[in-house]
């Protein structure tokens, strides 16, 4: 019998991962690790999933449920923020299951593959790019006691040395990937819960259905797994996704975190002619691009139960958004709002502020251009070079960093101030931007009406909102913005 692989998401805490915006924030489902515990189920391994972030483990007690497991192969996807939680994670396991073992994938390690598992020595095979097929090729190696020299997408040890395969090709047929394994999550769907702007009823499950992004934003990794081909499920998978998800999970809302949801719009109408014409009783929410969307096509979402949209903003300066590669103008964003709205559906703007260049008077010229958008929702993070992007070595000579930790790049960090900003300007504009936003009395009434439409999630948005209001009300935390008191992780590895 083929070998049990347990998949691991580390116990990383909400602090961590959001900073001070932890107050307000929610462990999100590993969709990732759904995507690969049902394929390697599908072809006979013994899979399982521990979400250890959700349960609030200490890491402690995930090394001891990883021991009462006793699985032979344990897998882990790692952030830029999260990586070294796995190192010690790793570390501790093997402690304990000496011939264990270890698989490592995400973003983080297809940017930087040779100088991670460097770094981290308990690593045993890492995954370059899309980790589907490569997982199964490197699974499928192991039990058969064949070399890894032919799996492409990997990093792995022989003796002292890394051997780094040729790249992997990207799943060309998504629709022949089977449905995320939300079944092995304990507690799903319930226990996982949007921050308070993104849901109106519960249960609510996140998806993905579409990998790729052609769009060439300097700011953002998405082109990291080296695929700027958008590709997208079929509208038929997608229906039968949500006709799952409330059929044998209850969900009653689900939110498609793609990167650009409605870039094909011949693909999009043919889904919401679908779900129109299926009436599954599901209402959905999804990210795209300004440039993406027209009024009919707003119209028809809206009838297929779209009732948010969020769109990436990032900036109210036209020179910045140049400057970004957005692709975009204010204007289009502009009238993009506004018909978003005419069709009825909500509208969540992303913003950006710190990027390279961009001074004090652009990051209040982006602060009013929110305010006079007709925006529902404001989220504002931080420019942050991670190791992915294409210009993070050369990034020092637009500012200087204030942490390079690869521990400390979670976007909600002011890691890197430019020109004459410091950490502290940059984070005091951040709580300024979110306290401008949301303490006007148009917002406030919106969504005082929002909740009377929905009380059933009037408990949860009203736990959040204390947080959120403590947030931007309260003082700069110590360290530039980071969060004070909290400890940086040591790995106890073999780590160079």
């Amino acid at each position: 019998m083929p070998g049990k692989i347990l998949f691991v998401n580390q116990p990383v805490s909400l602090d961590k991962r959001y900073a001070a915006q932890s107050r307000f924030a929610n462990h999100t489902t590993p969709l990732t690790l759904c995507h690969l515990a049902s394929l390697t189920r599908k072809h006979g391994f013994p899979s399982a999933i521990l979400d250890a972030a959700m349960l609030g483990l200490t890491m402690e007690e995930t090394v001891n449920k990883i021991v009462e497991e006793e699985p032979s192969y344990l897998a882990l996807y790692a952030t830029t923020v999260t990586i070294e939680e796995a190192a010690i994670l790793t570390t501790e396991a093997k402690r304990w299951l000496p011939h264990l073992l270890v698989l490592v994938g995400g973003i983080h390690l297809t940017a930087v593959p040779l100088e991670t598992m460097q770094h981290y020595r308990t690593f045993d095979i890492g995954g370059v790019g899309e980790g589907d097929l490569t997982i199964l090729h490197v699974l499928e190696a192991l039990e058969q006691g064949s070399h890894l020299d032919s799996v492409p997408g990997i990093v792995f040890r022989r003796g002292n040395d890394l051997i780094l395969t040729e790249a992997s090709e990207p799943v060309a047929d998504l629709n022949g990937l089977p449905m995320p394994a939300f079944d092995l999550l304990k507690g799903f769907p319930r226990a996982y819960i949007p921050p308070f702007f993104g849901y109106t009823t519960l249960p609510i499950a996140t998806a993905v259905v579409s990998r790729g992004c052609p769009a060439q934003c300097l700011f953002c990794r998405a082109g990291i797994f080296g695929d700027r081909n958008l590709r997208q499920y079929s509208p038929k998978y997608i229906v039968e996704l949500m006709r799952y998800l409330k059929t044998k999970h209850g969900v009653r809302q689900v939110l498609f975190y793609d990167d650009d949801f409605a870039m094909f719009k011949k693909h999009t109408k043919e889904l919401c002619e679908r779900l129109i014409q299926a009436d599954i009783g599901v209402t959905w929410s999804c990210n795209t691009r300004v440039i993406d969307v027209d009024q009919d096509l707003l119209q028809i979402m809206a009838r297929a139960g779209c009732w948010q949209i969020s769109y990436g903003v990032e900036s109210g300066s036209q020179r910045v958004l140049n400057a970004m590669r957005k692709g975009t103008t204010l204007g289009l964003i502009d009238r993009a709002m506004r018909w978003t709205k005419e069709a009825g559906i909500r509208t969540n703007g992303y913003f950006l502020l710190g990027f390279p260049t961009e001074t004090k008077e652009e990051i209040e010229e982006t602060i009013r251009f929110a305010k006079r958008l007709p925006l529902d929702i404001f989220q504002c993070t931080l420019f942050t070079p991670f190791p992915s992007l294409p210009f993070s070595k050369e990034v020092e000579k637009f500012g200087k960093w204030q942490s390079k930790e690869w521990s400390d790049l979670n976007i909600f960090n002011p890691v890197f101030v430019t020109g004459e900003l410091t950490a502290d300007e940059l984070e005091y504009f951040k709580r300024k931007a979110w306290r401008e936003f949301y303490f006007r009395p148009g917002i406030q009434l919106n969504l005082l009406f929002m909740l009377w439409r929905h009380p059933a999630v009037i408990g949860h948005y009203l736990r959040t909102a204390l947080g959120f209001a403590k947030f931007v009300f309260s003082r700069l935390d110590r360290g530039h913005g980071f969060v004070a008191g909290l400890p940086k992780p040591t790995v106890t590895a073999e780590a160079d």
